[in-house]
């Protein structure tokens, strides 16, 4: 964990995005103990929550197996292709979601986006 943290500040537009709408927003997060990608990212995720103030109840964090499976067929009801995908929701409703490091690389900048978005 430490390891993936060091050096990493969350992008800043996406600190104030967040910290803005923190009352109107929750995440579910599918992520894999055995991914790389979720060892990298999800320490990082982490810190950007932190940074805003967000609270940790407001995120459900989902464990998948290597076939992206979870109990209840939960990652099959969220079309979870790849992990970690971060989902950003809004009075039950998906608005968006990162997949991986994003479109971009950089999955912080996307999240700040898709949370200046909502509306």
């Amino acid at each position: 964990y430490a390891q993936n943290t060091k050096g990493f500040t969350p992008d800043k537009k996406a600190v104030a995005a967040l910290t803005q709408k923190k009352d109107s927003i929750q995440f579910i997060t599918f992520m894999g103990t055995w991914c790389e990608d979720s060892h990298f990212i999800i320490p990082r995720y982490f810190l950007l929550l932190d940074a805003a103030g967000y609270s940790s109840s407001k995120v459900t964090l989902i464990g998948v197996d290597r076939n992206k499976k979870t109990l209840n067929n939960l990652s099959e009801s969220f079309n979870i292709i790849n992990v970690p995908t971060i989902i950003v929701m809004k009075n039950g409703k998906e608005v968006g979601r990162v997949v991986e490091y994003g479109k971009s690389g950089m999955f912080d900048r996307e999240l700040g986006e898709i949370i200046n978005s909502v509306k």
